[in-house]
């Protein structure tokens, strides 16, 4: 005797299955960020809403999501992961509140281009420094 399988019953109970096991925002996130819906991260839970802006922010490098992101800390760590992403772009690393990290983001655009007027718009000393250091080792002697 054949068994007949109602393929979409069987999907929708090993997606009900997985929801119960590994919890209904870690699936929501995974389709946000797979499909870069961001309405997606509205439905989540409120702790868990930061991560999937960012997700989608990464993923896709949309620094215009992290201004989605609530938290100053994420946010600022969005912008850094997706200025890298971007090769560097200093103008992005410009959005960052927090001064350690943002001189971080400026250091590889500065070094990498030998632009000094990043390590000038630097706040911290350490990562200046650092800065004027990478510069001054890159010129021909």
């Amino acid at each position: 005797m054949k068994i007949k399988i109602n393929h979409q019953l069987l999907a929708l109970i090993l997606v009900v299955l997985a929801c119960l096991i590994m919890g209904f925002s870690y699936i929501v996130l995974s389709i946000a960020t797979f499909t870069g819906t961001t309405d997606l991260c509205e439905i989540i839970r409120k702790d868990w809403r930061d991560d999937c802006y960012e997700s989608i922010a990464k993923k896709y490098n949309a620094p215009s999501l992290c201004n989605q992101i609530k938290h100053p800390d994420l946010r600022d760590r969005c912008y850094l992961r997706i200025a890298w992403n971007l090769k560097y772009d200093a103008s992005i690393c410009d959005k960052i509140q927090d001064n350690i990290t943002r001189d971080e983001c400026y250091i590889a655009p500065a070094a990498n281009n030998d632009n000094i007027s990043l390590c000038d718009k630097m706040k911290t000393d350490s990562w200046k420094n650092k800065c004027y250091g990478y510069i001054k080792t890159n010129q021909p002697t």
